[in-house]
This record gives structure tokens, C-alpha cells and sequence, in this order.
């Protein structure tokens, strides 16, 4: 970007709304067609791979490394399951 350059905050908002849809189809799928004996794990499992996509399509377009973004969302992503899961068991 250069100076005076912005980012159209609809285009941002749109684009966040699409991120949040794409990465949140490969854990809701695990958990309506898992079967029920592997389906806490299958989930687990299936947001660690939207995660680990997402941090390489964010190396990708901001042209870092691979590895170290894919491995940064998937322990982020992992550590945040783990707390929504928690949350969930308090109530």
C-alpha cells in the first residue's frame, strides 16, 4: 500500500464474512456427518486442517514463511478449541 491508500472497510467486512464461511465448513461438516464414536476427535482434527489452510494461504499472500504461519494457526487453533470447549463444560 502506498501512503493515502486504504482499505475499503465493506471489502474487509465481506472479506472476513467469506474467511469465516470457508474455514468453518471443514469443522461443521466433521461434526454433522462423523459418526458419533469419532466425532470429538474427527472436529479436533478437521479444524487443524481449516487452520493449517488458512495459515498457508496468509504466507501465501503476504509472501512469508509457510511453515511458521501454518504452525502458528494450528497451535492458536487448537489452544482455542480447547477454551471454547472448557466454556462449553461450564455451562
Amino acid at each position: 500500500m502506498r501512503i493515502g491508500e486504504y482499505v475499503n472497510p465493506w471489502d474487509a467486512a465481506f472479506s472476513s464474512l467469506f474467511s469465516a464461511f470457508c474455514g468453518g465448513i471443514f469443522p461443521l461438516g466433521a461434526m454433522f456427518f462423523l459418526p458419533e464414536q469419532i466425532k470429538f476427535v474427527g472436529t479436533i482434527v478437521a479444524t487443524a486442517i481449516a487452520v493449517a489452510i488458512t495459515g498457508n494461504l496468509s504466507a501465501i499472500l503476504g509472501k512469508s514463511d509457510r511453515k511458521s504461519a501454518i504452525v502458528r494457526n494450528v497451535v492458536i487453533g487448537l489452544i482455542t478449541v480447547a477454551i471454547h470447549w472448557y466454556v462449553g463444560r461450564m455451562f
